[in-house]
């Protein structure tokens, strides 16, 4: 009998924790569901935020993607202007202080299932090829076609250096460096 007591307090001990682990999970799973899904929304709000305070000039746009670029690493920004505009808005130098081109795309929220064209993408290649420029860096706050990016891939493979950070990247990147910059300037005034 005791041994029957025994094997049904550990049948009952295993069902509990089961029971409490598979609660546990549930609970687990609805919290990141909710994080993404909220998450989600924000980036749409940035997006939209984004091209409401620059739609009118590009060149904002481009000042504050200068900015952005400088709290990632590059030096030496240089918004190029708009009559000398041949398809590169920003040049900036990479931490091997080499030329980088900078391409940026500010994207109607309504455009956004419009994405980045090759064609948009040649032009910035063609600047870089023209002064022997092996680095690019395309800047959308939509998100590239995958012409463009099927053309970017071979470019790659060519010698260049293209990279892309586009739509959802962007607000993630710029989360990071928010976070980034803004815990040494919270640690620096509690002090």
């Amino acid at each position: 009998m005791s041994s029957f007591l025994g094997l049904l307090t550990v049948i009952i001990f295993v069902l509990v924790i089961h029971l409490g682990v598979d609660t546990y999970l549930k609970i687990k799973n609805k919290y990141n569901e909710n994080f993404q899904n909220t998450l989600d929304v924000l980036k749409v709000i940035t997006k939209h935020e984004c091209y409401e305070k620059f739609s009118g000039d590009s060149t904002e746009f481009e000042k504050w993607i200068a900015e952005f670029l400088t709290l990632k690493g590059y030096t030496n920004a240089l918004l190029v202007p708009k009559d000398k505009n041949d398809g590169k808005d920003i040049i900036v130098q990479n931490k091997k202080g080499q030329n980088v081109y900078v391409g940026c795309k500010l994207r109607n929220p309504q455009d956004w299932e419009n994405n980045v064209t090759r064609s948009e993408t040649q032009k910035l290649v063609g600047a870089m090829v023209g002064d022997g420029v092996k680095n690019g860096l395309i800047i959308t706050t939509a998100a590239l076609n995958s012409d463009a990016k099927e053309y970017i891939m071979k470019l790659n493979g060519l010698g260049y250096s293209m990279q892309i950070i586009e739509g959802n990247a962007l607000v993630q990147e710029l989360y990071n460096l928010r976070k980034k910059q803004l815990v040494p300037i919270f640690n620096s005034l509690q002090g």
